[in-house]
């Protein structure tokens, strides 16, 4: 039987409400009958009164007030109670919604934030939750994207790597461990079949050139834009501070002062491709006399910006032109020291920048990929992981990390016979919908009753 209160087997009495909880009075409609012997008679033996815990409604905690009995059969003389119908979990004194409602939270919330909320100990929700998690991390793999970016992460010591779909960014997989040796044996787990990812980008670290060619040797390996302008910046940042401590020493304070306060200037300069022409993009007026008064920031400005103008080229030959500029400026006598690192990246990893240039759809428009959304997912993560104030347990972690976005018991679904998790299904609307949670079946496992 089902009513208006969605729980098979369970009339509603009445309803009382305090200021923070809604406690429901409520009667089982399920047949009553001896296990031993369904057809003999019985009689009334004695009441009890059992309170189960239901979803929240309305910011409140909500509670069943459940009368039960107690009945004594007259063909074999024992007793037995009311059975409890299947949207219940008797064991866990909740409905069975309300179980699969934490476990949705599990992936979004905190335990101690779930457990304040829906009126559970805080033991029993972190039961469910790490249970999800253990099953997740076990029995779910995501499909492999085409584009596929890779980046590190460091939560306080510990450095993990994220792989995330380069379109969509969402996480696939989080590795405890920032060596070759540790992403391939989370690859392996995963079962990751590398001939389907077209596209890998990620920084030039030695980890990530080196997972590319064992792994995914087929895709093209595109370098990330931002990695690749970083060394660039940080090199002219050396440079405007050196300047500045010179001055500094030489008793020049006011003139320290005036590189200072445009120091904010000279590091957000760009070069921008518009409509297939370079603009520059930064304040010359202000800039001019910096410049020009002082000449290694000249020229550690004017390098960094001509490998801003790699990016603006309208082709890789154009952009393979800039990059010999750059190596060139770089080499400059009085800014080689600086720009030494990213000089020898950008001249050793070339033609992995220019690939660029190469990607494309499969109309032939240019993708342009970054690590964009990995660097977004990677934020997410940190912002998870204070949350909680710091989570060191590595299957709890991969479901807060991978899960969030996703709506769990919807776009995955657990299959209720067996330990199979499905999907991700569809993007906004499901492609499989759910009406039960506790019904839902993965295609090998019969339908359910």
């Amino acid at each position: 039987m089902s009513d208006s209160f969605g729980l098979e087997g369970v009339r509603i009495l009445g309803t009382s409400e305090t200021y923070l909880e809604i406690q429901h009075d409520a009667e089982l409609t399920t047949a009553i009958a001896c296990p031993n012997c369904p057809t003999a008679p019985f009689v009334r033996h004695q009441g009890t009164r059992q309170v189960i815990t239901d979803t929240p409604a309305r910011g409140k905690k909500v509670r069943l007030a459940i009368a039960r009995t107690r009945y004594k059969c007259k063909g074999c003389g024992g007793t037995f109670m009311q059975a409890w119908p299947p949207s219940i979990e008797p064991g866990a004194k909740a409905t069975v919604r309300l179980l699969r409602y934490v476990e949705a939270e599990g992936c979004r919330h905190t335990i101690k934030g779930i457990a304040r909320d829906v009126g559970l100990s805080e033991t029993r929700v972190e039961g469910l939750v790490r249970g999800l998690a253990h099953r997740l991390y076990h029995h779910h793999r995501f499909p492999e994207p085409a584009i596929l970016g890779m980046d590190d992460l460091r939560l306080r010591k510990r450095l993990y790597t994220v792989l995330t779909d380069g379109t969509t960014g969402h996480a696939v997989a989080l590795v405890e461990g920032g060596k070759e040796d540790d992403v391939k044996e989370e690859l392996n787990r995963r079962r990751f079949n590398g001939r389907t990812v077209e596209i890998f980008v990620s920084d030039l670290g030695a980890t990530n050139v080196a997972v590319k060619k064992r792994f995914f040797p087929d895709a093209l390996h595109v370098a990330d834009k931002w990695h690749v302008l970083k060394g660039a910046q940080e090199a002219l940042s050396k440079v405007t501070n050196q300047e500045v401590n010179r001055l500094r020493r030489a008793k020049l304070g006011d003139q320290a002062k005036t590189i200072v306060a445009v120091k904010s200037l000279l590091m957000k300069g760009r070069i921008n491709s518009t409509n297939g022409q370079a603009q520059l993009e930064f304040e010359y007026d202000r800039l001019r006399p910096i410049l020009i008064a002082y000449p290694r920031i000249g020229k550690a400005f004017w390098t960094k910006m001509r490998l801003h103008r790699v990016y603006a080229s309208a082709n890789a030959t154009e952009a393979l032109g800039h990059c010999i500029r750059f190596v060139k400026r770089g080499r400059s006598l009085s800014i080689a020291e600086q720009f030494k690192p990213v000089v020898k990246r950008v001249f050793r990893y070339r033609r992995i920048i220019l690939n660029y240039f190469h990607a494309r759809f499969p109309n032939g428009n240019l993708i342009h990929p970054t690590t964009g959304p990995t660097e977004r997912r990677n934020g997410d993560i940190r912002a998870t992981w204070r949350a909680g104030r710091g989570i060191y347990n590595l299957e709890y972690l991969s479901m807060r990390a991978l899960y969030q976005p996703l709506m769990m018991h919807g776009e995955i679904v657990l299959c209720g016979g067996c330990d199979a998790v499905m999907g991700p299904f569809g993007k906004h609307r499901l492609a499989r919908p759910v009406t039960d949670p506790a019904r839902a079946r993965c295609p090998t496992c019969p339908p359910a009753p």
